[in-house]
């Protein structure tokens, strides 16, 4: 790959897995969810890719 990539979810329509999808330890999430995790993100001074998930994961589970 030419860059780092730092994918902590993927969002689709209804939540499941998009085709072509490269890495598989990220979190599913429908457009609800993510406004919920974006509004969630914004709010960080700064966001490893562990925190990422984890709270990508945390608004997936609500």
């Amino acid at each position: 790959m030419p860059y780092a990539e730092e994918v902590v979810a993927h969002v689709t329509d209804d939540g499941s897995a998009p085709k072509g999808r490269r890495k598989h330890d990220t979190v599913l999430l429908t457009p609800r969810q993510a406004s919920a995790f974006v509004a969630r993100l914004v709010d960080l001074p700064a966001l490893t890719r562990t925190a990422g998930k984890e709270i990508a994961a945390d608004i997936a589970a609500s």
